[in-house]
This record gives C-alpha cells, structure tokens and sequence, in this order.
C-alpha cells in the first residue's frame, strides 16, 4: 500500500504537482491542482463516486448493472437462507438443499460458486458434484468465519485459456497484463496470479488492446466508472468475457514482476487528464 503513495509521489514531481503527506503511515496523500485537490487512500483514488465502489465490491451489483452490455459468465445470486430475520425478505429458498437444486437446474456441471464480495480468489470454488455444491455454499454462509458472506453466487464456468487484468481510464486503456500461470502450479486458490510460479507479464500487443478496448467500450453506456480494474478471460475458442472490476486496483503483484516505472508513467496519465478538467 505504502509503494503505491511513493508511486503518486513520483507522479506529481514528474508533473510538478504540489502534494502533502497526510498521515504517519504515508498512506493518505493529497494532490493539489488548480482545479480541486485530490485524495488518495491507501490504493482508493478520488476518480470513482462511493456507489460506484459499491457496485464494483458488489459482483451481483456489477452482473445486474452491466451485463446488458458486456459478456459475462452466466451469474444468479443465493442470499443465505439462515440471514438474521431483518433481512429475510431477500430470502428466497429455506435452506442450501434448495439453492443447491436450483443451481443444478440452471447450470451444467462444473459450476463456481464464490462469495459476492470477495477478493483474491477467497472463497472462490469450482464444484464438479451436487456434494461440492452444498460444502462450498456452507462455506460461504458459515457466519463464525473471517470470510463469510449472505450471498453466494453460482456462475457459468467458463474454461479459462488466459486472463487479463486491464486498467480503464475514461475510456482508455493505461495498461494490460496477463496473469499468467502458464508455468505455474496451482496451491489451492483458483485466481491466477495465486498460483505459485505465476507472473504479471505486460501485454504490449496493439491489435490486443485494440480488441479489448472495442470489448469494453459499452461500459460507457453507464456514466461515471473512470478507474477501474477490469478482469477479462479468453476461453480456449478465443471468446472475451468480463470477469470482474475492481474500482481500486492495487498492484502489489503487478510490481514483483515489474519495474514500478509503468505504474509511475500511468498515473502521469491519469493525473495529466484529470487537472485538465
């Protein structure tokens, strides 16, 4: 978190921008333009509206939202039968048996099912039997648990040949790199880059970034969202699908792979844009 404050500051005296330390830790920062000072905390930037967070936290939010305009993996939503008794009115099926026969109703095996608001590949399971299906639900629901969540989500599985992760900026592209695993041994968490031996590899291919930028230039469509984390996946025919954002990316992995360079000249960008306002 600490390295991507330094990284801000290198930004600004490449642009001579007044900034200020605002905490101990140096991870509150302020940026001062002509136009209005901004705020960063920790890896959370001024550039995104608090709902905009919240839908980006939120997956079934993000399915609800975009999926009229970008490809998503098919995705339904199971809020947990045992909810405290305030919220039972989001409830629809008593018990995980019945979500369990719902989701084989409408969804071939394998299926994942993961939390809704989870993040680096917790909770996050890829389930072959009706058995997987009831262990992974009670996982998510058990409430004594750090990482416990009252939706779970039950989602197409698509066969994953490469995935990306791609920063947007008011619809722009800054950056792309691929997760890649290809050399990499899976330990139990299904995200890429939680593989071991897996790496961050920059993707400089302009015809690439052409197609992904074509792929998602329907978010658009809904006003605000200008920094975002954008998660996509090539399935083994070639097919792009949206996986994930993020409105906060962190980098922290990007930057054991690279050189912290890209990450300064990016913000340069962003910054470059944003005092243009």
């Amino acid at each position: 978190m600490k390295r991507i404050t330094q990284i801000l500051i290198k930004s600004c005296e490449k642009l001579n921008l007044e900034y200020k330390n605002l905490h101990k830790t140096n991870n509150l920062l302020l940026v001062h333009t002509e136009s209005q000072d901004l705020i960063f905390g920790h890896t959370i930037t001024p550039f995104n509206s608090e709902s905009e967070g919240l839908i980006c936290r939120d997956k079934d939010f993000t399915y609800s939202l975009f999926s009229e305009y970008l490809k998503f993996p098919k995705t339904i939503s199971f809020c947990n039968p045992d909810i405290d008794y305030q919220y039972q009115e989001y409830v629809e099926y008593k018990n995980v048996k019945e979500i369990t026969t719902k989701i084989l109703e409408e969804f071939s095996l394998p299926v994942i099912i993961k939390k809704n608001s989870g993040s680096q590949g917790m909770n996050v399971f890829k389930c072959n039997t009706k058995k997987e299906i009831l262990i992974a639900l009670k996982e998510i629901y058990n409430q004594k648990s750090k990482d416990y969540d009252y939706i779970a989500l039950a989602q197409e599985y698509i066969k994953i040949h490469k995935e990306f992760r791609v920063i947007w900026f008011k619809g722009d592209i800054l950056l792309i790199y691929e997760k890649d695993n290809s050399k990499g041994e899976f330990v139990g968490n299904l995200s890429p880059l939680h593989w071991k031996n897996s790496r961050a590899v920059i993707i400089k291919d302009k015809l690439f970034k052409k197609r992904v930028k074509k792929f998602l230039s329907s978010i658009n469509n809904i006003k605000g969202f200008n920094y975002l984390g954008v998660d996509i996946g090539l399935d083994e025919e070639d097919n792009m699908f949206l996986l994930e954002l993020n409105s906060h990316p962190g980098f922290s992995r990007f930057l054991m792979d690279n050189d912290e360079s890209y990450l300064v000249d990016m913000f340069v960008k962003i910054l470059s844009d944003y005092i243009k306002i």
